[in-house]
């Protein structure tokens, strides 16, 4: 690993925040305040001198292929509008975070009793539906001040054993989040273009896709979103990438690499074939140069890591074959 950076590991908390209960999410919440507290120091007064930098938070399953900036007044990023008297600030500093928008709407309001996440009264409660959509609706990649952070962790830990209770499925630590954001006062500015995940989504950063018109193998790099957020199935015809289906050893020394696909598979399919043979067609007319852009995205880069840990871990007895598919073969 390069020494600019460095590797902070957590304790393991799916099993030891609410007895007899897993939840391998409370990893997040908790893991994010063990590095404030034991990297950052918070709340000592040695935390002073980090209570200006930049935290970023990200899900295991996201990955950087475009830099962050934390001033966003020269950026070409995608907005959510509101109707709120928050002033549209472009640049994260103390009292103004930032999120990329999810689709879940405000159920992370609706979904549970106030008065019981928040152990008492809560501004949670009154705030307004245009208040809770255009400043909540967020998720990863969160971006903050050290500061900010740790005051929205605080609550974030404290609030999703409750909302867990209240909600128990996958999306109850990101409910805890906007839940603790609001109750903080804390409104987010909400991009709609820092990431692209779902193919068949809106308010995701695929407008930038769109401009790349039959690029979107081989794109500018100032119209890549900022992240991939690789949570879904891409499929283009028999061209495949899911991280549920990639094989447990891929980042191993006799681990063939993934084939590659060509520049040009935009324009070859305008169907998908699953690695179990069922044939679909796109219901969406952007359809196929979203999959084609995810599998060409995604598909180099993770050959790029496995190259990597083979270069570093196998003493010249790797395997370098681009050989690996999920399907018996492409034809």
């Amino acid at each position: 690993m390069s020494d600019r950076f460095s590797l902070h590991i957590t304790p393991e908390y799916s099993k030891s925040v609410t007895p007899g209960k897993t939840f391998k999410y409370y990893n997040k919440p908790f893991g994010a305040l063990d590095f404030l507290q034991n990297v950052m120091k918070f709340p000592t007064p040695e935390s002073e001198k980090h209570e200006n930098t930049i935290v970023m938070l990200l899900d295991p399953d996201q990955m950087i292929i475009r830099p962050f900036t934390n001033d966003f007044s020269t950026s070409t990023e995608v907005w959510k509008p509101y109707n709120t008297k928050v002033p549209k600030r472009i640049k994260v500093e103390h009292g103004s975070p930032f999120a990329q928008q999810y689709g879940f709407g405000i159920q992370w309001k609706t979904k549970v009793n106030v008065t019981y996440v928040a152990n008492g009264p809560s501004r949670v409660e009154n705030i307004t539906f245009d208040e809770a959509r255009g400043h909540y609706v967020i998720g990863p990649p969160y971006i903050a001040t050290a500061k900010d952070m740790y005051k929205i962790t605080q609550k974030w830990t404290e609030f999703v054993p409750r909302v867990h209770d209240e909600y128990p499925h996958l999306l109850a630590e990101m409910f805890a989040y906007c839940f603790a954001a609001a109750h903080l006062n804390l409104p987010h500015r909400v991009a709609q273009s820092f990431m692209v995940s779902d193919p068949g989504a809106g308010g995701e950063g695929w407008r930038l896709i769109h401009e790349m018109k039959d690029k979107v193998c081989t794109p500018p790099q100032n119209l890549n979103p900022h992240i991939l957020h690789y949570c879904q199935r891409y499929m283009l015809g028999k061209w495949f990438i899911n991280k549920y289906r990639l094989r447990k050893d891929f980042m191993s020394c006799d681990a063939p690499l993934l084939r590659e696909p060509p520049p040009d598979i935009a324009k070859q399919y305008n169907y998908q074939i699953t690695p179990d043979g069922e044939r679909r067609e796109f219901k969406m007319k952007t359809g196929p140069s979203r999959h084609a852009y995810m599998i060409c995205a995604l598909i180099p880069r993770l050959n790029q890591a496995a190259r990597y840990y083979k270069e570093h871990h196998c003493k010249g007895k790797a395997n370098y074959d681009e050989t690996y598919i999920f399907h018996s073969e492409m034809s």
